[in-house]
């Protein structure tokens, strides 16, 4: 957006996010972060809400399948096997906030800004904070957000799974 009009390059992005994510048809998919190669997973397949999302080695249970549901140019990021909503616990503005599943209540914490790099990986940003959802580091399994940066924890593949 600039001086408040819709900049061609955005509504290509948003078009593009608009077919990759293309809800007609529940597709799930695996998101591993560049870094760590380990996956977004619901901690140990809890249902609560506020249940940790952690990165974790994949094993191709539905704790670790996404759903991505776009809205206005966002995606909100849903597990398959909860039916909750990645979240940034609180919509806290600080760095190191964690991430959480929470169950779908429309927030701003729960919409995600979906960006691809010129090498084809993907950074998640918060339309609540405007942060980036990040691995804490290679042991901590806990994600986080933090402030946009070139950092490969930032960066994400995403992989359909059949």
């Amino acid at each position: 957006m600039k001086n408040g009009k819709l900049c061609f390059g955005s509504l290509m992005l948003a078009l593009a996010i608009f077919f990759f994510f293309d809800d007609c048809n529940a597709q799930y998919y695996k998101i591993i972060n560049k870094a760590t190669s380990k996956c977004i997973d619901v901690s140990g397949g809890k249902v609560d809400n506020g249940t940790p999302i952690i990165q974790w080695e994949f094993k191709g249970s539905n704790n670790q399948l996404w759903e991505f549901k776009e809205e206005n140019g966002y995606v909100q990021i849903i597990n398959k096997g909860t039916g909750k909503c990645i979240d940034v616990e609180g919509a806290k503005q600080d760095d190191g906030t964690k991430i959480i599943q929470w169950e779908n209540n429309k927030g701003n914490n729960q919409f995600w800004e979906v960006t691809q790099d010129e090498k084809g990986f993907y950074r998640f940003v918060s339309k609540a904070t405007g942060k980036a959802l990040s691995v804490s580091g290679p042991s901590d399994p806990q994600l986080i957000q933090m402030s946009v940066s070139n950092n490969s924890y930032q960066l994400w593949e995403i992989h359909e799974v059949q």
